[in-house]
């Protein structure tokens, strides 16, 4: 949960960012870490500047958790993530994405907590009415992130 900046996009402003993380049974030892696989997906909107033509992002993510240190996880990975102006779509463009989550030392029942901040290129733009051709769009986000004890 939290709040989506653009960066290098005109014509649009912060939005929200919601999404879940599902972490697999994958791991391996990269660097001497443990490191885990998962995939990531969350909805983000930037709100636009002008108009309604706001911008829509669903990311769809396969990712690989690392953990220097006891509070600290870096986490990287490679997507697709349809993006939304009105009616212009492009499907299936690659996203890069990195986090880094600092995780707050408490535990409230098995949930913990962290702050997350989150970089992303994505290698597409829709061409909507009104913007600038673009061949990448590249937001932050920062936010909270809840772990809950659930396990399946």
């Amino acid at each position: 949960i939290g709040l989506t900046i653009p960066v290098t996009m005109t014509g649009f402003s912060m939005g929200s960012n919601m999404g879940i993380r599902i972490d697999t049974p994958i791991s391996f030892n990269l660097a001497g870490m443990e490191a885990n696989v998962g995939t990531d997906i969350y909805f983000s909107s930037m709100t636009a500047n002008k108009g309604s033509d706001n911008l829509k992002v669903t990311n769809i993510i396969g990712s690989v958790s690392l953990f220097p240190f006891s509070s600290i996880e870096i986490r990287t990975g490679l997507g697709f993530t349809p993006e939304y102006i009105e009616d212009y779509i492009i499907l299936s463009a690659l996203s890069i994405p990195v986090d880094i989550n600092y995780y707050l030392p408490m535990n409230l029942s098995g949930f913990k907590f962290a702050l997350n901040m989150h970089a992303q290129r994505t290698f597409g733009y829709p061409q909507g009415p009104g913007s600038e051709p673009g061949d990448a769009t590249d937001f932050l986000y920062f936010g909270l992130l809840i772990n809950t004890p659930l396990k399946f």
